[in-house]
């Protein structure tokens, strides 16, 4: 009788064992996915914040870059970290354009030159010729490559003329064209002409390029045209967060523009 006591206590000894050792596993597996579910939530806490209390997001910026804060969640603690990320560096030129001639000033822009990524924006491109020579110059053609995803807004035209311009996708861009015949519009000594138009996007945040060129009709003194144009950043606002609860740490960036904020990268 006492072997088989015996017996049965070194079986029960080894069981017991293992159900403590399941039991801890169980725990630290639920521990982790608590630690988890409460990092995620800190980096949905400083998404809210960021999107919906007000000036929250301004507070942090090139004068004040990080702010730091605790949010607990199931009695929880969780420490977050915002960390302001600066902007895309303005762009340089864009490609081509060459020397400008010593007949006609020619200036090219995009009004505004900076964007919000993500959401719909409409900009202005305005082309300005000032002839600087001493007799007058007739226009022959003008034309605009737009930058990739922006779109000529159909009856936007106005200045030297109002008239719908010639259209074509070149290279997975619009190219506007317009042409003149005989009469051909003339621009005096001193004087300034402005074409305007405008295009729409909902552009990826990146640097884009607009091209432009004018073309005038050959006379005695010779052959004048300019080319050039304008360079413009559509971006987010962001920032870098950090969110640890426990022995769980995710990190993610967050962009943000005036229709909310999005999460561009997650990582732990």
């Amino acid at each position: 009788m006492l072997a088989l006591v015996a017996l049965g206590a070194l079986a029960i000894v080894p069981f017991l064992l293992q159900m403590a050792n399941g039991t801890r596993a169980v725990t630290i597996v639920r521990t982790a996915r608590t630690d988890n579910y409460s990092a995620g939530s800190g980096i949905e806490h400083a998404r809210w914040r960021l999107q919906f209390e007000a000036g929250f997001a301004d507070s942090i910026n090139e004068g004040f870059p990080v702010y730091a804060y605790e949010y607990t969640i199931n009695n929880k603690p969780v420490y977050i970290t915002i960390t302001w990320v600066p902007p895309l560096p303005p762009p340089g030129p864009p490609p081509g354009g060459g020397p400008q001639s010593d007949r006609v000033s020619v200036e090219y822009e995009i009004i505004p030159s900076e964007l919000m990524a993500g959401q719909p924006v409409v900009v202005t491109v305005v082309i300005s010729v000032r002839n600087i020579g001493t007799s007058k110059i007739k226009f022959e053609e003008m034309g605009d490559k737009l930058p990739q995803n922006f779109t000529y807004e159909a009856g936007s035209a106005y200045g030297l003329t109002s008239s719908e311009p010639l259209t074509q996708m070149v290279s997975g861009r619009q190219e506007m064209t317009w042409e003149w015949g005989s009469p051909h519009p003339e621009i005096d000594p001193e004087q300034l002409i402005q074409q305007m138009f405008q295009a729409s996007a909902i552009p990826p945040e990146g640097v884009y390029y607009n091209e432009a060129w004018v073309e005038f009709v050959p006379d005695a003194v010779g052959t004048v045209s300019s080319g050039g144009g304008d360079a413009l950043v559509a971006q987010y606002r962001k920032y870098d967060v950090i969110s640890r609860a426990g022995n769980v740490t995710l990190r993610s960036r967050l962009g943000m523009n005036d229709l909310g904020v999005i999460v561009q990268s997650w990582q732990q």
